[in-house]
């Protein structure tokens, strides 16, 4: 998931938001979080959207209540970065 907008970087949307946690980049480069991931680099996602993505994650527990749960967050999340 990626947001579209100057001062969304997935690290800042997470330093955010309440209700969960979340990831930027591959698994296997976690550590860094200056640079976007290779990989949508690699598949030409231009460098200011990569730069602004998450990766998310769901498992079999996870009900339809606790995606809307992260929705809402991620709605406050962005709203108060873009002010």
């Amino acid at each position: 998931m990626s947001f579209i907008g100057s001062g969304l970087e997935g690290r800042k949307i997470l330093a955010t938001v309440k209700t969960f946690q979340a990831s930027v980049g591959a698994a296997c480069h976690s550590d860094v979080v200056s640079r976007p991931s290779h990989i949508l680099t690699a598949i030409g996602v231009p460098h200011d959207i990569a730069m602004n993505a998450l990766r998310l994650s769901v498992g079999r527990n996870t009900t339809k209540e606790d995606i809307d749960v992260v929705v809402e967050d991620l709605k406050v999340a962005v709203k108060c970065l873009e002010q």
